[in-house]
């Protein structure tokens, strides 16, 4: 499914970010897997959420402006009963598809990238 493989490419984008391995534009497109136009594409909707993302010359890496923590979490998770008693929070439904029961929660509130 397309969403699952844009929060890894989020995932794994913060994640060189963090640790300031990105590289230039082009090495940092092709870690990701995605075309240039979309790694800028995503760094401007970044910066119209706040999140202000800085290529530095010197280090040769893009990073993030200001001291702040981006958590990229999975969009859907499976819990089974058991689980949901334990867990406060979120509405139980029944998946005809998965045939057993789920737990939905709003995990977009960090950051909300419209995938």
């Amino acid at each position: 499914m397309k969403i699952f493989k844009e929060v890894e490419m989020l995932k794994r984008m913060f994640e060189l970010i963090n640790k300031r391995q990105t590289g230039n534009s082009e090495s940092f497109h092709k870690k990701l897997g995605i075309s240039r136009s979309k790694l800028y594409n995503l760094i401007d909707e970044l910066k119209q959420k706040g999140i202000d993302v800085e290529y530095d010359k010197r280090i040769k890496s893009f990073y993030l402006k200001e001291d702040v923590c981006v958590v990229v979490d999975e969009p859907l998770r499976i819990i089974d009963k058991d689980k949901l008693r334990s867990v406060s929070g979120g509405f139980l439904c029944y998946s005809i598809f998965l045939d057993k029961p789920m737990a939905i929660f709003d995990t977009a509130k960090t950051l909300n990238l419209n995938l």
